[in-house]
């Protein structure tokens, strides 16, 4: 909305841009969150869940090679431990707001379509 030029660069012509830390421990934990659902309801807790959080890490850098470089330690980037505790922290915040205990979801990132009638 500020800037028509950036939003013609990111949404029209789809202009590759360098991963930000923030979208990518998003990622990650949205990530994480999709998996707890695989547990049995009584395993679905916030320890569970931040364990899972490594594993998934690993596999979105193979996906996405230059997340890797977002937590190598390097000179104002932590390293990875920080990032996984940082990441850690939100999905503890998340825990604060859902009880997944209590949720049996039918479908997750279901795609939804729909055709506009004017």
């Amino acid at each position: 909305m500020q800037c028509p030029l950036l939003y013609r660069y990111r949404v029209i012509d789809k202009l590759p841009e360098p991963a930000s830390p923030a979208a990518a421990r998003g990622t990650l934990v949205h990530a994480a969150l999709e998996r707890i659902f695989d547990l049995p309801a009584e395993q679905r807790t916030p320890e569970a869940t931040i364990g899972l959080l490594p594993e998934q890490w690993d596999q979105l850098v193979e996906q996405e090679p230059e997340f890797a470089a977002l937590c190598d330690g390097g000179e104002g980037v932590p390293d990875l431990t920080k990032w996984l505790a940082d990441a850690g922290d939100l999905v503890q915040r998340w825990f604060t707001l859902e009880n997944p205990q209590f949720l049996e979801p039918a479908e997750r990132e279901l795609y939804v379509e729909a055709q506009w009638r004017a």
